[in-house]
């Protein structure tokens, strides 16, 4: 499932609610309560501040993970650490948004691309300093984007992770 705004999802989940069943076969009163929670966690899922870890695995202190790597071992063929293996595992797990991934770094700004289909580049800084996020669309300063939320107004919608549909409920 792509990323959507609020009002996208209530009508794509009101599709999908059970319809046309004989009244004997269904707890309606069961079937709005779940409807209900469902929409109450995407509200909350969408109002969720922005972090780093959303988007590429990081570890406790907030730093980025890379994929571990295959090492040459002594006497010949190659291994991995498996600390670092768990580590980066877990930390991936945590993603919520597919189709990110890391362009650089300094001393200001963590900085990912979002691949698209289109020839839009589209790129989302994290300001170490003064800790907020900046969407950046064809080079061009779009507006901070303190949420979930802001997203939903890309063109091309980010993927969600089994991550984040387990958060949702779906």
């Amino acid at each position: 499932m792509k990323l959507q705004s609020m009002t996208d999802f209530v009508l794509q989940q009101n599709k999908e609610f059970p319809k046309g069943k004989p009244l004997y076969e269904t707890n309606w009163e069961n079937e709005v309560e779940n409807f209900s929670k469902l929409m109450i966690r995407y509200a909350e899922f969408i109002r969720q501040p922005l972090t780093l870890g959303m988007f590429v695995p990081i570890d406790e202190n907030g730093e980025l993970l890379n994929p571990p790597i295959e090492r040459l071992q002594y006497g010949g063929g190659y291994s991995m650490r498996e600390n670092e293996v768990e580590a980066y595992e877990k930390a991936k797990e945590k993603v919520l948004f597919e189709g990110f991934e890391f362009s650089h770094d300094n001393n200001y700004n963590t900085v990912l691309k979002y691949k698209t289909e289109s020839s839009i580049k589209v790129e989302l800084q994290f300001r170490k300093t003064e800790n907020d996020v900046r969407l950046i669309i064809n080079s061009d300063y779009i507006h901070e984007c303190n949420d979930i939320e802001r997203l939903t107004g890309l063109k091309t919608k980010p993927e969600l992770t089994p991550s984040a549909l387990k958060q949702i409920g779906l």
